[in-house]
């Protein structure tokens, strides 16, 4: 894990030359199951809602002796329903932009992450989930020369999507997710999309 410590040694020594080392919706209408939900939500019930495809715009704070880079991401998504209210949703997200700390440019290539997601009863055409899962994140730091790791972590998070009556194969989708933490670097994600149900 050179990442972290280069980082670190640049928070702590930043006058310091640096060189770095050439190392290496979103529920699904089965929540819809509440006989008390939306009109749309309860055509939702009527169909199985079995698969859906997703797309996020991902924003993600790489924190370490805390400072942040955030870099941005595009994030997919695709998820099946094992059993009502629980769903198995995998995701891969690439990088779209990076962002500068201690002198670094820090940018998250890629990253891929399965979950597990638990899913509330809707209200008001809302649903509430938790999500757990493991997520494989490659950050890439470029400076003198450029330094590339891939950071493995059980991953969680929490999210919302919300129900339209008048389009019910659609939902807006939001969450929150930690992707890896340790005591000294933390990886994070923020994302806001859209998820289209079949």
């Amino acid at each position: 894990m050179k990442i972290k410590y280069i980082l670190f040694a640049a928070c702590v020594a930043p006058s310091a030359s640096l060189c770095i080392a050439d190392d290496t919706g979103a529920s699904t209408g089965l929540s819809a199951t509440d006989s008390n939900s939306s009109a749309g939500l309860e055509a939702n019930k009527n169909h199985d809602w079995d698969f859906y495809l997703g797309l996020d715009a991902t924003y993600a704070a790489v924190v370490i002796a805390d400072e942040s880079s955030n870099p941005y991401l595009l994030t997919t998504r695709a998820g099946f329903t094992i059993k009502p209210q629980v769903v198995v949703e995998a995701q891969y997200s690439v990088g779209a932009g990076s962002d500068e700390v201690f002198q670094q440019d820090v940018e998250i290539d890629n990253s891929s992450a399965i979950f597990l997601r638990l899913i509330s009863t809707p209200l008001n055409n809302v649903t509430a989930d938790i999500m757990l899962g493991y997520a494989n994140t490659k950050v890439i730091v470029s400076g003198a020369t450029v330094n590339s790791e891939t950071f493995s972590d059980v991953a969680y998070g929490i999210g919302f999507s919300q129900y339209y009556p008048q389009h019910p194969n659609f939902a807006l989708r939001m969450e929150f997710k930690s992707l890896y933490a340790d005591d000294d670097l933390r990886m994070r994600e923020f994302s806001l999309g859209f998820n289209y149900l079949f």
